[in-house]
């Protein structure tokens, strides 16, 4: 099964870069699949020459039409220097004034909630400074049409900030600009952008839809990799309708750029005002972001909505231009940047970000308050220079560019974070990270920035950090899942008593990609959360290991058995009740019968766990997911764990994936099994782990009698498997539901959990305060996730004795 078979290299115009280029292909190639699009195109120019090109994937899926770099893609917000550039096109024509009312131009005039609308000038409506407001609505095709020009303007064009006063992104300044050309022009602003843009600029394929057809292939939008996005328009045309291909956008920046004004669509006067020079690292001009990257303009602008993804993005100085475009949502900033840097390497030399080699990974330790408790955090960076992910005091740490320094430090800003504790608790802050990597060790400091006000300058407090760089998801995980034939794999980290991190490859179901919040059906782990449950029961005196369940339940089956009066939960959760596993078929005939006595032998069985569950709920009166919600799910944190079904279950299960290489709906009873259905994720039975392994959870006596092998099975375990005799454990056996390997220097307490299409494991190594969880929706799951494993954790003796045999 090859689950990325759709993406294909197509290598456009360019000398040598089949080889030069095969890491930045592969990259791009990575960075599409990871955005769940379809497709995507790049391309680069120099003095409007193309030097490379790039496409990857489908056009159009259900077609099979390849990509090409002449497919015209919606473009969305690159739209706006287009329609920049055409209003200043009528201010060389001397027919629009950039500094006068933006009303004089429009047949309908727009309304001010400070005063007189004749405030806001043509100049502000460019640069997102005329006080209009966020907005953007999409018209579907089976839907309304968009207003009528006069309703547009009456119902949203309003300025609700002071004009002039401050930069506010609004798509309603453009949709205003557009109509402001077709007044001032007479013509229909499609037509008009074909004539005095399109044309003069050789922009061969461009085009503004419903008006204007394409006149070469298209890429539909999607909003998954094959689910497509209905047809839709705008109230803000002039803001993103444009459709165009990478080539039309390198030809329109050379057209910008160009010194000599009868060769360009614009006079150099207006161009330059597109990108003013700025003290600022990133400020707005008219049409265009402006990036002043130490002293050097870069000019760029990006574009997203449902099915798009844009950025054009250029150096006016050097004639370098590089354009990406996606049908699918994503970011474009870090692909149009990894182009640049690649074209024009010498913008980067000075800031050594990229690749970030120092950095680049993922990194695990401490930051020292003052009173000396450590908060955990956890840092991943990927090798051009962003932080990918991370987490402190176990809130996840926004995504954010890092800043080298000529003193060898680097730095990063998070305006979205803020840290919970130390003397900065009670204000208003920002986080900022000053790192110092050496080799495997990150040290340096978290600084807790207080916001300024206009009254006063807020305080900074500073913290020690010191992080380890650790391995990470082995780099071939999603090979071992082709391999295997495994859609998806779910991995969370335990280390010193914290969740570390999680991490999630591959896809939860034919068409929908897995993530972190993706639930897994636990199977046979759901045994640990029954014993735990049945445990924390027994610490308040409402249960017993040892009574006689007959008390309470008697299985219909075994009225006439008198052995049910033995029945205990001790030896169900030590699967020594003499039951099958199940009383299904294959295992019996449909009847709960014994095999033999209960306690005489070991024995398997969910059926076991199953009595306990009817024991308990017909002892206490209460539910079996109450009983679980009250003593394991709150006091664990566990949110994202059920043994029923749950209106928030849609979209998130992982769908069970057959060895006949199908995938079968997920199915949840409606009443719990005790033995083998929790829903859940790899970070929600992490935390069961580290509450399960809690000093003070359970009375000593019942701690210690989790893990107390019943039997030791050390001999019969080891005689199944060709192993040498030194790498058997000294002790093995189950615990109350738990097995414990006990080797030379340290036990490993775990379960697995296999039902069809899924398998799952979880583990925890006192002696090192280490374990894992991984969930896997494929038969062969325990392929990749003993591999996982193995990347993390070095005791070869008990992986040797957990892993399948190799599969022909």
């Amino acid at each position: 099964m090859r689950f990325f078979c759709l993406y294909v290299f197509l290598l456009g115009a360019g000398a040598v870069h089949a080889v030069e280029y095969r890491e930045l292909e592969a990259y791009l190639h990575d960075h599409i699949i990871e955005s769940n699009a379809p497709s995507g195109v790049a391309a680069v120019a120099i003095d409007g020459e193309i030097v490379w090109s790039f496409a990857s994937g489908y056009a159009h899926v259900s077609q099979r039409r390849l990509a090409t770099i002449d497919t015209a893609y919606s473009i969305a917000s690159v739209t706006k220097p287009i329609t920049a550039a055409a209003i200043l096109r009528l201010v060389d024509q001397g027919k629009i004034d950039l500094d006068a009312p933006a009303n004089r131009y429009l047949p309908t005039p727009l309304q001010s909630s400070f005063g007189d609308g004749d405030d806001v000038t043509v100049r502000m409506l460019l640069n997102h400074t005329g006080g209009l407001p966020r907005h953007y609505k999409f018209y579907y095709a089976d839907r309304e049409k968009p207003l009528p020009e006069t309703e547009f303007v009456r119902r949203y064009g309003r300025a609700m900030l002071p004009p002039g006063q401050a930069f506010e992104y609004s798509n309603i300044g453009y949709g205003l600009l557009e109509l402001i050309i077709e007044h001032v022009s007479k013509q229909a602003y499609p037509s008009f952008l074909r004539e005095q843009i399109f044309s003069p600029a050789e922009m061969t394929a461009a085009f503004v839809p419903p008006e204007q057809r394409a006149r070469g292939p298209v890429a539909e939008r999607y909003r998954y990799f094959d689910e497509p996005v209905p047809f839709y328009d705008f109230d803000h045309r002039g803001a993103s309708a444009v459709f165009a291909t990478a080539t039309d956008l390198l030809r329109f920046a050379n057209a910008l750029v160009s010194t000599d004004d009868a060769d360009g669509i614009i006079s150099s006067t207006s161009s330059s005002q597109m990108w003013p020079p700025s003290e600022n690292e990133d400020s707005y001009g008219l049409g265009f972001s402006v990036w002043n990257k130490d002293g050097e303009t870069i000019v760029h602008h990006s574009g997203g909505m449902p099915g798009v993804s844009a950025r054009l993005m250029f150096v006016p100085r050097t004639g370098v231009a590089v354009v990406f475009l996606m049908n699918g949502s994503g970011d474009s900033w870090l692909p149009t940047v990894r182009l640049l840097r690649e074209f024009q390497p010498e913008l980067f030399a000075a800031d050594d970000s990229g690749p970030m080699g120092p950095l680049e990974g993922l990194w695990l330790g401490e930051v020292e308050l003052e009173d000396n408790k450590p908060l955990a955090l956890a840092m991943e960076f990927t090798e051009d220079g962003r932080l990918k992910s991370g987490e402190l005091q176990g809130k996840s740490l926004s995504s954010a560019r890092v800043r080298s320094q000529s003193n060898g430090l680097f730095s990063l800003m998070l305006r979205g974070s803020s840290l919970d504790a130390g003397e900065t608790a009670d204000y208003t802050h920002g986080l900022k990270f000053t790192l110092a990597p050496d080799g495997d060790v990150l040290r340096g400091y978290l600084t807790a920035q207080e916001r300024p006000t206009r009254k006063r300058i807020g305080n900074a407090v500073s913290y020690p950090l010191a992080l380890q760089r650790v391995d990470k998801l082995p780099a071939g995980v999603p090979d071992l899942l082709e391999q295997f034939s495994v859609p998806s794999v779910q991995v969370s980290v335990i280390r010193n008593r914290e969740i570390q991190w999680t991490r999630t490859v591959g896809r939860r179901n034919a068409h929908h990609w897995a993530d972190n919040g993706t639930l897994y059906n636990a199977a046979s782990l759901t045994k640990l959360v029954t014993a735990e449950l049945f445990m924390q029961l027994m610490n308040e005196g409402k249960a017993d290991l040892d009574e006689s369940m007959s008390k309470f339940w008697i299985d219909p089956d075994l009225q006439s058995d008198p052995r049910h009066r033995d029945l205990t939960p001790r030896l169900a959760f030590t699967h020594t009740t003499g039951f099958k596993n199940w009383r299904r078929p294959p295992y019996s005939d449909g009847v709960l019968r014994f095999f033999h006595g209960p306690g005489e032998q070991y024995g398997y069985s969910g059926e076991g766990f199953e009595y306990v569950r009817r024991f308990l709920e017909s002892k206490l009166g209460t539910a079996f997911e109450s009983l679980a919600d009250e003593y394991v799910f709150q006091p664990a944190g566990m949110e994202n764990s059920s043994f029923v079904e749950r209106p928030w279950f849609t979209d998130r299960l992982a769908a069970p994936f057959y060895a006949d290489g199908r995938f079968r709906a997920p199915f949840v009873y409606r009443e719990p099994n005790a033995a083998g259905d929790l829903r859940t994720t790899s970070a929600d039975f992490a935390r069961f782990m580290l509450f399960a392994m809690e000093a003070g959870a359970l009375r000593p006596e019942l701690a210690n009698e989790r893990f107390r092998i019943a039997r030791n099975r050390a001999e019969a375990i080891c005689s199944g498997k060709p192993l040498a005799s030194e790498l058997c454990p000294s002790t093995a056996g189950h615990g109350i539901a738990w097995n414990v390997y006990e080797f030379q220097n340290e036990r490993v307490l775990f379960h697995t959990g296999g039902n069809d299409g899924l398998r799952s494991l979880a583990f925890y190594v006192p002696e090192r305060e280490f374990g894992m969880t991984l969930f896997a929706n494929g038969q062969n799951g325990f392929h990749v996730i003993y591999s996982i494993v193995e990347a993390f954790y070095d005791n070869a003796a008990w992986i040797a004795m957990m892993r399948p045999e190799p599969t022909s």
